[in-house]
C-alpha cells in the first residue's frame, strides 16, 4: 500500500505577545491510500493545529517553523498562497468541529456547496445544481431539494455537518481530513455520521485523517492511529494493536480513562493526573513525564527516542529501551515528578 501523504518534522510554532507556543513539535507520519487514519490526544495536544498546518489553515500569528508535506510525491509546503489554493477543497478536503461557524450563515446550503464546484470545475449552473444534489443523497440528506434551498440555522446540527461532509466531497479529494466531526451531535447522531463516512470512503477511496479525543470513536472506525501529546507523536500503532499491547504511559493513561460495559458499576474511572505542559515552555524531556507514574530522572531531562516495538508499532518512550528501566527508581509520585520538574525550570529562568 503506497503514501498518498507524507508528513517529515513538522514544527508549527504560534508567536504571541507572552512568546513562542510550541504547538507542533517535529511530527512526522504517513497516510496510506484509502486508509482511515485516527489521530487522537486531550485538548491541546496538538491535534487540530497539526491537522490545519498541513494545508496551511492556521492563523496568522503561526509559522510552520520546519518540516516537508508530501503529497503524491509533491512537497506542498514550498507552494505559494496561489498554488495552495488549488489544492484545497480540490484534492486535500478539510470538515471542521462546528459547520455552524464553518458556513455561511446568509447563503443557502446549495449555493455553498454549488460554490466550491464553480470554483474548480466548469460546470454550468444547471449542472452545478444537479452534482449539489446528488452529493445530498449521497450523504443521506433527507429531501435533498428542499435542503438545497435552505440555510444553516434551519437544519440541526447532524444535517448541517452533513452539508458539510457534501462539501469536502465535492471534488472527490484524495484525502479528506476530519476535524472532531462528530464531537457536538449526540450518539446516535454520531454513529449515523460515522456509518455514512465509512460508507464513502469504501465507495470513493479517499483516504481520511480522522481527528478526534474519542478512543471509542477510533475503534470502531480507524485501521491506524498516532497518539498525540505535548505537540509530538507518542505512540503509532494499528488500530488492532494499540487496544491488544499499548505501550507508551500516556495511551495506558487514556485506556484506563474509558469506561467498560464489564466491569462494575461501582468502578471509579482513572484520570490521568495533572495537567498538559506549557508549550510556551514544554519540558526539557518526555512531555508526558510530568504526569507520568513511572518516569525516570532521564524522562524528564532528555527527548525520548521513537522505539520500533514490531509490526509498525512504534512508542516515544524511555522505558521501551534497554536497560531503561534499571536506570532509576520511578518517582514516589507524580507530584514528586511534577516537583522536581518545576525545580528544573525555575533554575533556567
Amino acid at each position: 500500500m503506497s503514501a498518498i501523504l507524507e508528513v517529515n518534522n513538522l514544527k508549527t510554532t504560534f508567536h504571541t505577545g507572552n512568546g513562542a507556543v510550541q504547538a507542533v513539535r517535529g511530527v512526522s507520519f504517513h497516510l496510506n491510500e484509502g486508509e482511515i487514519l485516527g489521530i487522537v490526544g486531550e485538548s491541546g495536544s496538538g491535534k487540530s493545529v497539526m491537522s490545519m498546518s498541513l494545508i496551511r489553515l492556521v492563523a496568522p500569528t503561526a509559522k510552520i517553523e520546519a518540516g516537508s508535506i508530501l503529497y503524491k510525491g509533491k512537497d506542498i509546503s514550498t507552494y505559494s498562497a496561489r498554488q495552495l489554493r488549488s489544492i484545497r477543497g480540490k484534492e486535500i478536503a478539510m470538515i471542521f468541529q462546528d459547520p455552524m461557524s464553518s458556513l455561511n450563515p446568509v447563503m443557502t446550503v446549495g449555493a455553498q456547496v454549488a460554490e466550491m464546484l464553480s470554483e474548480h470545475s466548469r460546470l454550468s449552473a444547471k449542472e452545478r445544481k444537479a452534482q449539489v444534489i446528488a452529493l445530498f443523497n449521497r450523504v443521506r440528506i433527507p429531501e435533498a431539494e428542499k435542503r438545497y434551498r435552505q440555510y444553516p440555522h434551519e437544519l440541526s446540527g447532524g444535517m448541517r455537518q452533513r452539508v458539510m461532509m457534501a462539501l469536502a466531497l465535492a471534488m472527490q479529494p484524495g484525502i479528506l481530513i476530519a476535524d472532531e466531526p462528530t464531537t457536538a451531535l449526540d450518539v446516535t447522531i454520531q454513529d449515523q455520521i460515522l456509518k455514512v463516512m465509512r460508507q464513502l470512503q469504501s465507495e470513493l477511496g479517499t483516504s481520511i485523517l480522522f481527528i478526534t479525543h474519542d478512543l471509542a470513536v477510533v475503534a470502531d472506525l480507524c485501521s491506524r492511529v498516532l497518539v498525540m501529546y505535548g505537540g509530538q507523536i507518542m505512540e503509532d500503532a494499528s488500530i488492532d494493536d494499540i487496544f491488544a499491547r499499548p505501550l507508551h504511559p500516556y495511551t495506558l493513561g487514556l485506556m484506563a480513562s474509558i469506561p467498560s460495559l464489564e466491569q462494575e458499576k461501582a468502578t471509579r474511572l482513572v484520570p490521568i493526573p495533572g495537567s498538559p505542559p506549557d508549550m510556551l515552555n514544554p519540558p526539557a524531556g518526555c512531555p508526558f513525564a510530568p504526569r507520568c507514574p513511572e518516569a525516570r530522572e532521564i524522562c524528564l531531562e532528555n527527548p525520548a527516542p521513537l522505539v520500533d516495538a514490531g509490526k509498525g508499532h512504534h512508542s516515544r518512550c524511555w522505558l521501551l529501551t534497554e536497560g531503561a528501566r534499571e536506570l532509576d527508581h520511578p518517582f514516589r509520585t507524580v507530584t514528586d515528578a511534577m516537583y522536581r520538574n518545576r525545580e528544573r525550570t525555575e533554575d533556567t529562568l
